[in-house]
């Protein structure tokens, strides 16, 4: 069984998370380095998924996967980004340049590699 695990966007880097407290005030998230905000104030948190890229990276909601491939028949690099997603009870990848191609991300996992964030 996986253990449950967050990271919190401040909106300037992503920080692991020593405690969530539910406060009268709202969610009081406190991260790694002692300070502390509240969600959806200043604090976006992000779910660990359970699931690890190739490189044994753990994968977080909001991730972007690169799952870039050459295809075989034309020697061309075929770039494929995915952005990591909850929607329907599941993690899914969302791909980046097109309504199409989005899959579960237990389908891609080990064939991609965490390549940052999506900041929004």
């Amino acid at each position: 069984m996986r253990g449950i695990k967050f990271r919190v966007w401040d909106g300037r880097k992503i920080c692991e998370v020593k405690n969530i407290e539910f406060a009268e005030d709202g969610v009081k998230v406190t991260k790694d380095d002692g300070r502390f905000g509240y969600l959806g104030s200043d604090l976006e948190l992000l779910p660990y998924t359970g699931l690890e890229d190739k490189n044994g990276e753990e994968i977080y909601r909001g991730h972007i996967l690169d799952c870039s491939y050459v295809n075989p028949m034309t020697g061309e690099k075929v770039l494929k980004l995915y952005e990591v997603v909850f929607r329907n009870g599941s993690f899914m990848a969302k791909h980046k340049d097109s309504p199409y191609g989005d899959t579960l991300l237990h389908f891609i996992n080990k064939t991609g590699k965490v390549v940052g964030y999506i900041q929004k």
